[in-house]
């Protein structure tokens, strides 16, 4: 039996109807959340990027890399000014440090593929690379 889902690659008209349906529905679901509590805090935030399945260095384009390795993340922290370090690992200490007077220090971002079996770093390539 076939899985059923959406796998861009496969239908990327599919995988663009669906985009268009998420955005129009999350659109909604923020507008209301803000206009309950305008200090809520709001987390969009992706497990993967918009290429899936290329995981080996060796077996694709840094164009096909960046992808995969690209995902959501948009937040939304009333009374934050500082986003520096803003990464998807800093999220919860940033909320922490800000609302709760904690002192959490921040982490750098590290990015890692699968090559050959073996895991490498690929954080400083991706930080190189500019999508065109």
């Amino acid at each position: 039996s076939e899985i059923s889902g959406l796998q861009s690659w496969e239908n990327p008209q599919g995988y663009l109807n669906q985009l268009i349906y998420a955005t129009s529905e999350i659109s909604v679901v923020i507008t209301n959340i803000v206009e309950n509590d305008p200090n809520a805090i709001i987390i969009l935030q992706g497990d993967t990027g918009t290429f899936t399945g290329i995981y080996d260095l060796s077996k694709g384009s840094m164009k096909d890399v960046y992808q995969a390795h690209s995902i959501l993340y948009a937040v939304r922290m009333p009374d934050v000014n500082n986003f520096e370090n803003a990464i998807p690992v800093n999220t919860y200490r940033i909320i922490f440090n800000n609302y709760f007077n904690m002192d959490y220090e921040y982490l750098e971002q590290h990015i890692y593929t699968d090559q050959n079996g073996v895991w490498v770093e690929i954080t400083e390539k991706l930080r190189e690379y500019r999508f065109d």
